[in-house]
């Protein structure tokens, strides 16, 4: 697995996304952000017994001398967060496996990484979103035409903001949600 150094990095965010990059804010000194994006590597515990399998990347044996229940000697990496689900789905049942299902959080324990490393509490900002939609069956289907995100509402510190669509159109939605980007990224 290839380890970046994130040791004494203030990590405030971070999302792995479909092609398996992880995309990591941090906090830098004077309070400015940093975003960057790495390469990131799925990975979960198996025994010893499992065989090797084509959506494995590399396989890693692990010194298990001395540790009372030593089935899970070995590291399975994948190239990519699809080959480590589609594995997840089609491997064998009856052997052992152990995994960290949140995969954010698997990057974070690759590299050694904590959330909010050296920051103190008060430093944290706090934004709420609600999130208003419409739909006319049922729960709403972004892959369905005329299901959309009507209104959205922010409230950061004491700002309380409102966003409501213009009309119900695709173009329309598009605007209120590039308004709401632009809006947390000024708050930010």
């Amino acid at each position: 697995m290839q380890n970046f150094d994130l040791s004494d990095a203030s990590v405030c965010g971070v999302w792995v996304d479909a092609d398996s990059a992880a995309h990591v804010l941090t906090r830098e000194e004077g309070g400015k952000y940093a975003y960057k994006t790495y390469q990131f590597k799925p990975f979960l515990w198996i025994s010893q017994d499992t065989p090797t399998d084509p959506l494995f990347e590399s396989v890693q044996q692990l010194d298990s001398s001395g540790l009372e229940n030593p089935e899970l000697s070995k590291i399975a990496v994948f190239k990519n967060a699809a080959d480590y689900s589609q594995y997840l789905k089609i491997r064998p049942k009856y052997l052992p496996t152990e995994k960290i299902a949140n995969l954010e959080n698997q990057f974070l324990m690759q590299n050694r990484a904590r959330m909010y490393k050296n920051m103190r509490f008060s430093e944290l900002k706090r934004m709420q979103l609600d999130i208003e939609t419409a739909s006319e069956y049922g729960f709403p289907n972004p892959d369905r035409a005329g299901d959309r995100v009507i209104a959205v509402g922010i409230k950061f510190g004491e700002q309380n903001l409102l966003f409501e669509i213009e009309e119900m159109t695709d173009d329309a939605e598009r605007e209120l949600l590039s308004d709401v980007q632009r809006a947390i990224e000024n708050l930010d």
